[in-house]
């Protein structure tokens, strides 16, 4: 009997269609059966190893599958700052890491355990959460998490203040909670090396944090204070343009009253947006702080 490869391959290319809507529309994902299936249609007949990642929100929703290196798939090839970047660029919270390997063997080499050790320190730093790294070998998935290869998880970081907080913001933060693990308080200084009172430019920012006594991973945001130059030319000084005091409730702007943080939404907003912005193209150097007891 003849082989109708054109109706395979329809079959194939329609099976691929259903998982991705299941996927994409799924309430919540970690690592489905739809997600091994589906990686196993995606990667499982390539000939050249392919490294991709799923981006997830907070909700661990699908937000996009991408295939991110093309080739031999090794230590050296797997660069976690590209990754890091696609995470950061799509705001993603959390990601499953997945790879093909061709010669349809699934099990997981010490290769494959190192680069997703490194991977997972990497995002740990933007607080992205590697869910699980799924290797496809033809028709075969091995899940690193349903086998205890690697601790896929690691404790999450919660930040608070009495006003929403972005994504960006926090992931922003949370790297450098997690670079100082026994820190109590953090002071973060951002300056802009070319900020002057004669040209003006991205003014200078002050974010202090503090661990919050009854629980080890939760921080809160004691303020968040943008400076200006205020004063007759020649005379300027450094001076508050804008207060944000989560330790005492009130928001504060140059030349105005004080009034309740609650006034602030709106403006703390903005100033995320910006300061996200600005962070990321890395106008600002930052000088950090830290008290390591209460």
């Amino acid at each position: 009997m003849p082989i109708d490869n054109d109706n395979d391959d329809y079959t194939i290319n329609k099976a691929r269609e259903i998982l991705s809507q299941r996927l994409y529309h799924s309430p919540a994902l970690t690592h489905t059966d739809d997600t091994a299936s589906f990686l196993a249609l995606k990667l499982g007949q390539r000939e050249q190893e392919v490294f991709a990642i799923i981006l997830l929100n907070n909700q661990h929703q699908v937000i996009q599958y991408l295939e991110v290196f093309t080739g031999t798939i090794n230590e050296t090839s797997i660069y976690p700052r590209e990754v890091v970047k696609l995470a950061l660029k799509h705001n993603a919270a959390a990601t499953i890491l997945a790879h093909n390997h061709p010669s349809g063997l699934a099990e997981p080499s010490a290769a494959d355990k190192s680069i997703t050790t490194r991977l997972q320190q990497a995002l740990a730093l933007v607080d992205v959460t590697v869910l699980d790294h799924v290797v496809v070998g033809g028709g075969n998935t091995v899940s690193f998490a349903q086998r205890g290869v690697a601790a896929m998880t690691t404790n999450p970081l919660t930040l608070t203040c009495d006003l929403p907080i972005f994504i960006p913001l926090i992931k922003i933060l949370s790297g450098h909670i997690r670079q100082h693990p026994n820190a109590f308080s953090i002071t973060l200084n951002y300056r802009s090396p070319d900020y002057s009172a004669e040209s003006g430019g991205y003014r200078p920012v002050e974010i202090r944090l503090e661990r919050q006594r009854d629980k080890a991973d939760g921080w809160t945001i004691c303020y968040v204070t943008e400076f200006s130059y205020y004063g007759p030319p020649g005379y300027q000084e450094l001076d508050r343009a804008i207060d944000f005091d989560f330790s005492i409730g009130t928001g504060y702007q140059a030349h105005l009253p004080p009034e309740p943080i609650s006034r602030y939404a709106a403006l703390f907003c903005l100033w995320q947006r910006n300061f996200s912005r600005y962070h990321g193209l890395g106008i600002y150097q930052c000088q950090v702080s830290l008290e390591e007891h209460e």
